[in-house]
């Protein structure tokens, strides 16, 4: 079983527009952040559900969060935040949103 979890945000920073998608493979944990279409991160982590992926733009602080709802749940809570503020998905972009 292979699943693919997709996440988009469309914001503007600086005056600039900016897209921001996190794919992620649920079980076997690869995670891929792309800013503007293009790859900024990248790794591998089986079985952990909770993680953050850190990236710059612009000259601000940038983290995507994944972390479960609670102890067993199956929702997640997949969060972009930009220099500590967090910044609204697209609608419709995650099933899995708890």
């Amino acid at each position: 079983l292979r699943h693919v979890e997709h996440k988009t945000w469309k914001f503007q920073l600086k005056g600039e527009d900016h897209i921001v998608r996190l794919d992620w493979t649920y079980w076997g944990g690869r995670r891929e952040v792309f800013v503007d279409g293009q790859q900024r991160h990248e790794s591998i982590i089986p079985m952990r559900w909770r993680s953050s992926q850190v990236f710059e733009l612009e000259g601000s602080h940038c983290v995507v969060t994944t972390e479960p709802t609670g102890l067993m749940s199956p929702k997640f809570r997949i969060s972009l935040e930009i220099d500590g503020e967090g910044i609204k998905p697209q609608p419709g972009s995650s099933f899995w949103e708890g």
